[in-house]
């Protein structure tokens, strides 16, 4: 258990790391459905659990999968710095 509640405290940390360094300046478009799912899990999963048919760009099957989905990823936009 112990191990369990160190694995937890360096989460944490981590998570209020990343998000003091991300907030206010990273974007991530999602419906509010899936904001809500975005809030349960305090976390913007990759693989979150929602059926294909809702999914961008899904209908032909995994070959055609958004690049980031393939790697495991999300997609977050930061535009602080971007000029018209």
């Amino acid at each position: 258990m112990g191990g369990q509640v160190k694995e937890a405290e360096k989460t944490e940390v981590l998570r209020a790391l990343v998000l003091q360094k991300l907030k206010g300046g990273v974007w991530h478009t999602t419906n509010m459905n899936r904001f809500q799912g975005i809030l349960r899990s305090s976390a913007i999963l990759p693989e979150p659990e929602i059926p294909d048919r809702e999914r961008w760009s899904t209908s032909r099957g995994s070959e055609l999968y958004p690049y980031v989905r393939t790697l495991g990823g999300v997609s977050l936009f930061d535009f602080r710095k971007f000029n018209r």
